[in-house]
């Protein structure tokens, strides 16, 4: 039993050392590296949430949605409850067109943190803007966004372009305009010409 235990730890104290080590090199753009790293540090230790959960990042930011995702779910089957992982599978889905399944992903984030501006802006940018008749809600978009409004201090460009997105689906123009209006003055103000425009 004392040996074991002594793997066990030892496992993880090397599987931390690869962890942070990746976690230098993602820091310095050194993606390949970092990867090797991470898979160095789930095959030490394939309980390591946190490592899935940071090769899932370091793929995404390569271009590697599919890996990065099922990465992300690798941390999820370890640690179900972990929202801000659930967020990231949602973002990926909706970067790869799978809008209703990232809305699933990012209801299981809101269930578990659902103060989390970031998951609000986001379901509530779905919700008014998607081609989707079947998808579309602007009235939950409007209270989504509302939130993510007050949940981020009033001072998100992207969650005040976000509710204005969602006034104008429920058909209260006026209302949409100027909020759109709000967001552009404080993106010109934060030195976000991209999405002032």
């Amino acid at each position: 039993i004392r040996s074991r235990n002594t793997q066990s730890h030892y496992s993880l104290g090397a599987a931390l050392i690869q962890s942070n080590l990746a976690n230098a090199l993602a820091r310095n753009q050194r993606w390949d590296a970092a990867v090797d790293h991470l898979q160095e540090a789930v095959r030490l230790r394939p309980d390591y949430a946190d490592a899935y959960f940071n090769l899932g990042s370091v793929l995404f930011q390569q271009g590697r949605i599919g890996e990065a995702i099922a990465q992300w779910q690798k941390a999820l089957a370890i640690r179900p409850r972990d929202a801000e992982a659930h967020r990231n599978v949602g973002d990926a889905l909706r970067k790869q067109g799978k809008l209703k399944e990232a809305i699933a992903q990012y209801e299981n984030a809101l269930n578990i943190a659902p103060e989390d501006s970031v998951v609000l802006n986001n379901l509530a940018w779905i919700l008014p803007t998607c081609s989707d008749a079947s998808i579309r809600d602007g009235t939950r978009a409007v209270t989504l966004a509302v939130k993510a409004v007050q949940f981020s201090g009033g001072r998100n460009p992207h969650s005040i372009r976000t509710l204005a997105a969602a006034h104008a689906e429920v058909g209260q123009f006026a209302e949409a305009a100027a909020t759109a209006e709000v967001a552009k003055e404080l993106a010109t103000t934060q030195g976000k010409p991209e999405l002032a425009k």
